[in-house]
């Protein structure tokens, strides 16, 4: 708490209105186990999970002083973040490949396993955001191997590891990471399958290094986003392709895409951004710079001690107090 700021005198509303500092202090702490976080949260010992497992939330929403709400009705997209600077991921029949063998339905039953929080969805911009589209997704509707297999050969894939980081200490990237290790293995790819914490997979994640034995270079790994935030082509920042540019992760070169971004940031009617947002994820489907693996809802849960949340799209701590 910093008793110099002044918020602004008015009341909160979600991410705006005043940020009024109601705690002293606030402690994040860092329990990798999703079983453990419950445990902690039953007990006291916490007051707040972030992202709890879904399976757990029945034991949550049984216990006594223990409140579970989904904040974030749109939820958020899960993907896999693409090294194409790296061969053989720098062809895209190689990226769309790994695209044809994603079964969104087993992403989100491995890691999510409740229809009531999740949906498949092939939109670039997010399922239920302005900028919603179908273009470009009928191949990509049902995995199909035989294609991935095809498109592999096409590429001249001979057989060389392609290294998949598993943040094995964050439950829903850890389980999105393992089917796709095995997705890949039914489509002949040789998966260098690397355990890391989620910290050493952000921190490989922005160099540029060749994979290789002994190196931190990386092919994919798995992420996931707000849908608010992949909602629109102004804030999805994993889509990219710059030439010429130095990104925070290794991007494709596509001037096209870029084109067709601009485009849709010049369209002046609803209807020319439709068709500018149709072009655009046409383009995304033929250079695939990532690949989409689902939606899902992620609730919160606090104690019932924890007491003026305000509703936000995420847990924010403006506002609220501790009895």
């Amino acid at each position: 708490k910093n008793a110099n700021y002044k918020p602004r005198p008015e009341a909160p509303d979600g991410f705006w209105g005043g940020k009024t500092a109601k705690l002293d202090r606030i402690e994040w702490i860092y329990i990798p186990d999703a079983n453990t976080q419950v445990q902690a949260l039953i007990r006291g010992e916490v007051d707040v999970i972030e992202i709890p497992a879904v399976d757990l939330l029945p034991l949550l929403k049984r216990t006594p002083n223990v409140k579970v709400t989904v904040m974030d009705q749109m939820g958020s997209q899960g993907f896999f973040m693409l090294n194409t600077q790296a061969a053989p991921l720098d062809k895209p029949e190689v990226r769309q490949a790994l695209a044809h063998i994603v079964d969104q339905a087993q992403f989100l039953t491995a890691t999510i396993g409740n229809p009531d929080y999740q949906k498949p969805c092939l939109s670039v911009m997010a399922c239920g955001s302005p900028n919603e589209s179908t273009a470009g997704t009928a191949p990509f509707a049902k995995a199909d191997v035989a294609k991935a297999k095809e498109l592999l050969q096409k590429a001249g894939y001979n057989n060389e590891p392609i290294v998949l980081l598993d943040p094995t200490d964050q439950h829903i990237l850890h389980q999105m990471a393992v089917v796709m290790g095995q997705l890949m293995r039914d489509a002949g790819i040789n998966v260098d399958l690397q355990a890391n914490d989620w910290s050493a997979v952000v921190t490989r994640s922005v160099r540029g290094d060749k994979p290789g034995p002994g190196s931190p270079g990386w092919h994919l790994h798995p992420t996931w986003a707000p849908a608010r935030v992949v909602g629109s082509p102004l804030t999805a920042t994993q889509l990219r392709a710059p030439c010429n540019t130095t990104t925070f992760v290794p991007a494709p070169c596509d001037q096209e895409l870029e084109a067709r971004k601009s485009r849709f940031f010049s369209a002046a009617t609803p209807a020319d951004r439709k068709a500018a947002m149709d072009s655009l994820q046409e383009r995304f489907y033929q250079i695939m710079p990532y690949v989409v693996t689902g939606q899902f809802l992620a609730p919160k849960a606090w104690r019932d001690n924890v007491t003026g949340v305000v509703n936000a799209s995420e847990f924010v701590f403006w506002n609220v107090e501790k009895k």
